[in-house]
């Protein structure tokens, strides 16, 4: 049976929907049997924080286990492709970069995708993905990560942890950029 015969018509939407609902399926999967969820980090996070301005081809996200992920995935109708799962059907790869995600647990946000109880996601707290973005930025010189995290900060600067925020930027020796968007409100200097 296909994946598409036991989750409707989800081929058939738009790409961030189908990843979304994506996510959302594995993690049913996952929390049902396992006890675990999936914590989407990368290009699907910023298309999240930016309510899909932001356009991303994959699916990024840390998992406790490789070997659970892969057996859910394969379940899912995913084939493994080098480091990537790739689903034809449903046109989306994923891949999980990591089993511990580099930012704080705490900070993970829950996506609440309606008012079912398992009809959610969860998503690297905004901190912890500014602090990813800017370090692409600062030391792969990455500006269009740079004008994404500019992007995000300016969005969401009201609900930054700005102690938390600047520790991060410290143990990523990217705090000069930090502070300077703090102060500036921008990364400017720093995309030229």
């Amino acid at each position: 049976m296909s994946y598409q015969q036991t989750n409707g018509n989800i081929p058939n939407k738009p790409s961030f929907t189908r990843m979304v609902e994506f996510v959302r399926d594995f993690t049913r999967i996952s929390q049902k049997r396992y006890r675990l969820f999936p914590i989407v980090v990368g290009g699907l996070s910023v298309s999240i924080y930016t309510r899909n301005e932001y356009s991303t081809f994959d699916v990024d996200m840390v998992y406790p286990s490789y070997n659970l992920a892969d057996k859910i995935l394969g379940e899912m109708g995913f084939i493994k492709e080098g480091r990537h799962w790739y689903s034809e059907e449903l046109e989306i790869a994923v891949e999980i970069p990591d089993d511990v995600l580099a930012g704080d647990t705490k900070r993970i946000i829950k996506l609440n995708l309606s008012d079912k109880k398992d009809d959610c996601i969860y998503v690297i707290g905004i901190e912890d993905l500014l602090i990813d973005r800017i370090n692409a930025l600062a030391h792969w010189k990455s500006k269009e990560d740079g004008e994404w995290a500019e992007r995000i900060y300016q969005a969401y600067k009201e609900q930054i942890d700005k102690d938390y925020f600047i520790a991060k930027a410290r143990e990523n020796r990217i705090e000069e950029q930090v502070e300077y968007l703090l102060l500036n409100n921008d990364l400017q200097k720093y995309l030229i």
